[in-house]
Formats: C-alpha cells, sequence, structure tokens
C-alpha cells in the first residue's frame, strides 16, 4: 500500500493524525475531526479519531486535500493539518474488446 498520500480510485487509504510536539496529547474525550475537499471521498474514522480510511469512489481522478483538525481545551484554539492526497487512475478491464496493450513477435 502506498504511503506518499496517494489513493487508487475505487479502493482506500489510511491515514493517521499524531498530536505534536512529542509527549503531548489529545484530551480526554476530545477527538480530532476529518474533512475532505472532495464531497465523494467517504471518510470513517477510528474510535478515538486518530485515524481515518479515505475511500475514493471509482472513476475519481481528482486530488483532493484531507484536513484533521482538533480543539484544545485549554484555550479553545482550533488547530489543523492538511495533506494533499493524489487520485491515481484505476486500470481497469479494456472498454468493449480493445486491446491495452501491444506485443511484437517475429514470423520469419
Amino acid at each position: 500500500m502506498p504511503t506518499n498520500n496517494s489513493i487508487t480510485a475505487g479502493q482506500s487509504g489510511v491515514f493517521a493524525v499524531n498530536p505534536l510536539p512529542a509527549g503531548s496529547a489529545f484530551a480526554s474525550g476530545v477527538l480530532p475531526q476529518w474533512a475532505p475537499s472532495d464531497p465523494t471521498v467517504v471518510l470513517t474514522p477510528s474510535s478515538d479519531g486518530t485515524q481515518c480510511t479515505a475511500a475514493v469512489p471509482p472513476g475519481n481522478t481528482a486530488a483532493f486535500n484531507l484536513q484533521s483538525s482538533y480543539t484544545r481545551q485549554s484555550d479553545g484554539q482550533t488547530i489543523t493539518d492538511v495533506v494533499t492526497v493524489t487520485v491515481i487512475p484505476a486500470s481497469g478491464p479494456p472498454t468493449g474488446n480493445e486491446p491495452t496493450s501491444l506485443s511484437i513477435s517475429q514470423l520469419s
């Protein structure tokens, strides 16, 4: 599975959000939120909000932004991070009986 912020159309990818700096933690009961810039991408966050599965519909070829946000309980400030996710076109079966590649062979 790629780890370069890309998903093949018709498949899904799992992303994680980590609190920074190292050693910091999300407040108990307060979950990070996830949002895609493309409304056709379906998100399924984990129960603790630190991971999210993003499902890209078949035929989708547009990159999208994936945002995670968290509202700090200490001061009410919302912090965010955004990554751009590239959508790789799916290679599907040929249309009709058209070839998908060629091969040359010597006959004599």
